[in-house]
């Protein structure tokens, strides 16, 4: 048993961190780039309740500009619970590619790695919740919105993880594709244009 623990808890992929401290430079301009990079994404993020809001009517076949204009609290209340669901479904489903980054950080600067058990923890977690909402989606016999809402939280995690420790050019492209896939998701599945 101890054989086993100590398998899964060694260390691996160190050859993803940076090798020194030199190889990681930021200058004014990535700063720059990285807060517009940034503001961006955090206002399509903010926009994206509202898409999934809209999908959800056209789902449903209703519309009501009444919902816009008048129900702000409403629609206020929907956009803040959806935020929070995306950032809390995106930790369980993939939050353990955060710990397993900050290990490899911390097993590359101080040759250990204290999150290696929360790390197969949340992997653990991941699995449970994996399965928990694909049974639920296949006995309501809606695989595909499982499908939809993991590939967003996939796309959502990778790249706020990406993005911490890269050069400014592979920031700003991986924003610009983030915003394409999730664009390129919901138009397809729901055949809608946004």
């Amino acid at each position: 048993m101890i054989k086993i623990i100590d398998e899964l808890l060694k260390p691996r992929f160190l050859f993803l961190a940076p090798k020194n401290e030199e190889d990681i430079k930021l200058t004014p301009s990535q700063i720059a780039l990285r807060c517009f990079i940034g503001v961006i994404t955090a206002a399509w993020i903010g926009f994206l309740p509202f898409y999934l809001f809209i999908i959800y009517m056209h789902e449903n076949k209703f519309f009501s500009y009444d919902f816009f204009v008048d129900g702000v609290f409403g629609l206020n209340t929907f956009v803040v619970v959806t935020a929070i669901l995306f950032a809390f479904m995106s930790l369980y489903f993939y939050g353990f590619i955060l710990l397993f980054k900050l290990g490899i950080k911390e097993q590359k600067e101080k040759g250990k790695n204290s999150l290696r058990f929360l790390t197969w923890l949340a992997i653990i977690i991941s699995i449970m919740t994996h399965y928990v909402f694909f049974e639920h989606a296949m006995s309501a016999n809606k695989p595909q919105l499982i499908l939809w809402f993991m590939s967003i939280s996939a796309l959502l995690c990778a790249f706020f993880t990406l993005s911490l420790d890269m050069d400014l050019k592979e920031a700003f492209r991986t924003g610009y594709l983030l915003l394409f896939l999730l664009r390129h998701q919901s138009s397809s599945r729901f055949g809608i244009k946004i």
